[in-house]
């Protein structure tokens, strides 16, 4: 994902996700639009999945996606939050409700 992002023109500063999605957090040049640069993550990334994993020959991406800005100074949250994706979709919490407190 950096590297395509990098290929765009992007600096990418995040890349994380759990079993079904993924968030990328990234620093995008004036000459890039968020859609052409979700266009082109979403496609190597299908490529290299078909690809790498025959077995996965019907995975395909989610034909939306959403895009936030964020100011700098929530940006270290923002990283925290996609680096610890694992802790934030475990099993142990439901209904946005994390059940060990």
């Amino acid at each position: 994902m950096a590297g395509v992002a990098q290929r765009k023109g992007v600096i990418a500063l995040a890349v994380g996700g759990a079993r079904d999605h993924i968030h990328v957090y990234v620093s995008l040049s004036a000459h890039t639009s968020v859609a052409s640069l979700v266009d082109a993550l979403k496609a190597n990334s299908s490529r290299w999945i078909h690809e790498t994993f025959p077995h996965l020959s019907l995975f395909s991406w989610q034909k939306g996606y959403a895009a936030f800005s964020v100011c700098r100074r929530c940006e270290a949250n923002v990283i925290s939050y996609i680096r610890n994706q694992d802790a934030h979709h475990c099993p142990a919490r439901q209904g946005g409700v994390d059940r060990k407190h």
